[in-house]
């Protein structure tokens, strides 16, 4: 078992450890069945294909989970895109700005995403991106300034919006989305502009 705990709360890695498996399949169980719209962004999800995807239990069950994830065919080498797939289970949702406040109760920045920043430290990478679709930034901008609330890590707002699934056409409406950095190294942000620069949206 591959477990550390935070305020009491058990926060276990599913891409190397599998002691929380079950509840993981259960958790999927409850978005498919839920009326959640982005259901089918968790459908089939494993993750044994990230190289970080911890995720918190509470009350014997899995309260949220996040993804870390390298794809050299989309963005490069060196770059990894973290807190992807992100789930928090209903009972523990917050809506409108309330959300960014910042604290223990969030628990994705508080417990998941420090575990993947560190991860992809160890690993090597010289930069890793969050994203978000829509065709407005300022719940992103919010979401951001959590992460320094709760990580004290800084994410850089790039001017424009990416294709984040690389060099395809036509580009889906999914893949147009505004990217934050954060290097790793200090060779990271250069490292992003030569890997994802051509991938810049003009729209």
């Amino acid at each position: 078992m591959l477990e550390t705990h935070f305020a009491n709360l058990p926060v276990t890695d599913l891409a190397v450890d599998d002691t929380y498996m079950e509840l993981f399949y259960d958790a999927l169980v409850r978005i498919a069945r839920s009326k959640d719209p982005l259901k089918k962004n968790y459908i089939d999800l494993n993750p044994k294909e990230y190289f970080s995807f911890p995720a918190v239990i509470r009350d014997a069950k899995i309260a949220c989970f996040s993804g870390a994830i390298e794809l050299p065919d989309r963005w490069g080498q060196g770059i990894a895109r973290v807190s992807t797939r992100m789930w928090i289970d209903y009972p523990y949702r917050f809506t409108g700005l309330v959300k960014f406040r910042g604290g223990g109760q969030f628990m994705n920045t508080t417990y998941c995403l420090p575990l993947q920043i560190q991860k992809a430290k160890d690993l090597g990478f010289q930069c890793i991106f969050i994203s978000r679709e829509g065709r407005s930034n300022i719940g992103f901008k919010e979401y951001i300034n959590l992460i320094k609330t709760n990580c004290d890590v800084e994410f850089k707002l790039m001017p424009q919006r990416f294709n984040t699934c690389g060099q395809i056409e036509p580009i889906p409406e999914s893949c147009k989305q505004f990217v934050a950095i954060h290097p790793l190294t200090p060779g990271g942000e250069l490292i992003w502009n030569t890997e994802m620069g051509s991938c810049a949206l003009t729209e």
